[in-house]
């Protein structure tokens, strides 16, 4: 579903706390696309 807006920090901050934490670790070569808007 999408949302047709932009995020707010909030909503958005896990993806950024996942990436910047040692959970991310293994993570390599890949996009997290976090948006409600769809494709650009």
């Amino acid at each position: 579903m999408l949302l047709r807006r932009f995020g707010h920090p909030g909503e958005i901050v896990t993806a950024a706390l996942y990436y910047a934490s040692h959970a991310s670790g293994y993570t390599t070569g890949s996009l997290l696309r976090v948006d409600g808007l769809g494709p650009v």
